[in-house]
């Protein structure tokens, strides 16, 4: 009788392993996960594009007002959404 073979593996997509972080904050958004070969971009609540730079998984958001803004990473696969709350 042949042997059976398990395997448990999880293929999560690379949009679905990205976590932001802090929620809420002051001045910055990190990422945890890989972003490379990912579109990134911040939206208000109006739904407007916000000028950003990434450098080193960071994003500084200290100049933008106070309330909800949306997080957008995406990429081939799919486009996931975070709402962060800036302080």
């Amino acid at each position: 009788m042949p042997a059976a073979i398990v395997v448990n593996a999880i293929n999560e997509s690379q949009i679905e392993q990205i976590e932001v972080f802090p929620n809420p904050t002051i001045n910055t958004v990190k990422f945890k996960g890989d972003i490379q070969n990912l579109d990134i971009y911040i939206t208000n609540s109006l739904g407007q594009k916000l000028e950003v730079a990434i450098d080193n998984k960071k994003i500084d958001i200290a100049a933008f007002e106070r309330g909800v803004c949306f997080v957008v990473v995406s990429n081939k696969e799919g486009k996931k959404t975070f709402s962060v709350v800036k302080l």
